[in-house]
């Protein structure tokens, strides 16, 4: 039922999918049609799905700009995601720019040569919690606690939510493992490990259904905390690969309102865009101060 791939064609794909969006900015003004149906993906489900996670976004909202902060990378869509959340922020350049005292600080994935590590120990002494994904995990202190492996090819994970985050986004028991959420994991990705040494420090909160590897994370560290994703935050629309992720919504008798309203979004567009977004708010609502 999943189209067979490698690491090669899902790179290429993304390195073109990223191209187009830059030539589209450059030319046009605006996003490509595949950034715009992302976005679209995004929002919609926050418009199902965010009623959820009220209480957290109520706490968050109530927080100053400078306490939710944005560190820029070539790969973070972070402000298109506080836009979606409607929540107050500051975006600044490097880690030598973060206000005083921030409680929350988006990193995404980054170099690990971009995130300076006596800072990222102090920022979690003072007890904030860091957003990270991918390659950040190779970034001492966190990869003390993520104990990240060697880099994989890129493919498809299948999403299950772990039984103790429950997010009422369950499947019942025996359903084929392709029917699940799935997210793109980039060429050379890197995978974070649990074992006798972490497993008391890290809390998993979704896992591959195929693997069983960790996919998004939190962990104690340092005095602050740590929510990590093994996939970006943001998901492009390349993660639809089976049959049933390449249907338009608006072809799908139960999603056929859905679909007029954001134009030719995928399924399987929407059901990365929503695992993506639960997983974040799952992870703030116990990790935000």
């Amino acid at each position: 039922m999943v189209a067979p791939g490698s690491d090669w064609s899902d790179s290429v794909v993304h390195a073109a999918s990223a191209r187009t969006d830059q030539i589209a900015l450059a030319l046009d003004g605006v996003p490509s049609a595949s950034m715009s149906r992302t976005l679209a993906a995004y929002q919609l489900a926050f418009s199902l799905y965010g009623g959820r996670f009220q209480k957290t976004l109520a706490q968050l909202r109530a927080l100053p700009a400078s306490a939710i902060v944005l560190v820029a990378s070539k790969l973070v869509k972070s402000p298109q995601i506080m836009q979606i959340l409607d929540l107050p922020h500051t975006f600044v350049e490097s880690l030598h720019a973060i206000p005083e005292s921030p409680k929350v600080v988006f990193l995404g994935c980054q170099d690990s040569a971009s995130l300076p590590e006596n800072e990222i120990v102090e920022l979690l002494a003072e007890g904030a919690t860091l957003i990270t994904s991918d390659k950040s995990a190779l970034t001492s202190p966190m990869s003390d606690a993520l104990r990240p492996t060697s880099p994989r090819p890129a493919r498809i994970a299948r999403v299950r939510w772990l039984a103790t985050h429950d997010l009422c986004m369950g499947h019942p028991a025996g359903i084929d493992t392709h029917m699940l959420p799935g997210v793109q994991l980039p060429a050379g990705h890197i995978p974070v490990a649990v074992d006798d040494t972490t497993s008391a420090q890290l809390d998993v909160i979704a896992v591959d259904s195929l693997t069983d590897e960790p996919l998004i994370v939190r962990a104690e560290v340092g005095g602050g905390r740590l929510l990590h994703a093994v996939p970006h935050w943001w998901q492009h629309d390349s993660i639809a690969r089976t049959v049933v992720d390449r249907r338009q919504l608006s072809v799908i008798p139960s999603f056929a309102s859905l679909g007029a309203r954001v134009s030719d979004v995928t399924f399987g567009e929407l059901q990365a865009a929503r695992t993506m977004l639960c997983g974040l708010m799952t992870g703030l609502g116990a990790g935000a101060r």
